[in-house]
């Protein structure tokens, strides 16, 4: 009883405070399209294009995905995996917007490209300060360029679809979307394979992070990560297994050990998720108090 009991709080320190957070390589695969009529009808970070949701990637962030990003720019590969992420996301936007001008050019000669142009070209330079990025500052700092660079990304999209958005007929947003689908996996598969490289190896550094603070030795299941033959599930049930063949003496040391992180760690996931309740309730009430407000009127 008492050794089924060990394992269980080790188990529940871990799950709760050390979790594993794999960074999903389905991420960027791209879904199939769903129909819409307009851009409410598409999914966050999509736009309604000729009846199809297509995806632009960059968007604004919610609470939760704030708390993500921060925790990912605390680790330097963390970091690079998510810069390569934005980058190619840009990368999307701009062989959309490639697109779009080539259309525009072939159907309505007359159209002035300066300011699209001008806008595809802001977007390339951020591709190259990306590609540039310095990775030798604070993990604050990196953050800090990463979220400037990003916000910068959503408004020249945003630009980009606005000043479009009255020049382009239905036959212009097929022939737009016939180009992406055929010209996309193409230009984008060597930036994915680069997107997915740095998930596996962020996903080993966690691993192994997770294993030396129970002082397990499991370079094999490391490797595994690596190279993508191991997902959450295999990580999870070997880690289980790992618990259940340490002594009781290990398994005592390693709840001394990992206690007062767990602590810690919990505290902080619950001040977080409180702030999130609180900011989320605001919301509701000023968007109840607009309300009354419009009605009185």
């Amino acid at each position: 009883m008492m050794k089924k009991l060990s394992i269980l709080v080790l188990l529940l320190i871990l799950a709760f405070a050390f979790p594993i957070a794999f960074a999903e390589e389905n991420e960027t695969i791209e879904s199939e399209q769903s129909i819409c009529e307009t851009n409410d009808d598409c999914e966050s970070g999509e736009v309604c294009t000729d009846g199809k949701c297509i995806e632009t990637e960059i968007e604004d962030e919610t609470n939760e995905q704030v708390q993500e990003r921060e925790k990912y720019m605390k680790s330097n590969l963390g970091a690079k995996m998510r810069v390569l992420q934005l980058e190619k996301s840009i990368r999307r936007n701009i062989l959309h917007g490639e697109a779009v001008v080539e259309i525009i050019e072939e159907n309505h000669a007359d159209y002035n490209l300066s300011t699209l142009n001008e806008l595809l070209n802001q977007l390339n330079a951020l591709v190259t300060e990306l590609e540039d990025f310095d990775y030798e500052q604070t993990a604050d700092e990196i953050a800090l360029d990463f979220v400037d660079i990003k916000h910068r990304a959503i408004t020249l999209s945003r630009d980009f679809r606005t000043e479009v958005s009255e020049i382009l007929t239905d036959e212009d947003k097929q022939a737009i979307y016939d180009k992406i689908q055929s010209e996309k996996e193409q230009q984008l598969e060597q930036q994915k394979q680069r997107v997915i490289a740095a998930i596996r190896e962020f996903n080993a550094e966690r691993v192994q992070q997770m294993l030396q603070r129970m002082g397990i030795e499991n370079e094999e299941l490391v490797q595994k990560v690596r190279k993508g033959e191991a997902k959450i599930g295999d990580v999870q049930r070997e880690t289980r297994q790992s618990l259940r063949d340490l002594t009781p003496e290990q398994k005592r040391k390693i709840v001394e050990k990992i206690r007062p992180q767990a602590v810690q760690v919990i505290q902080n996931k619950i001040r977080a998720n409180v702030k999130q309740m609180n900011e989320e309730q605001e919301q509701v009430q000023e968007r109840i108090l607009a309300q009354t407000v419009g009605g009185k009127k």
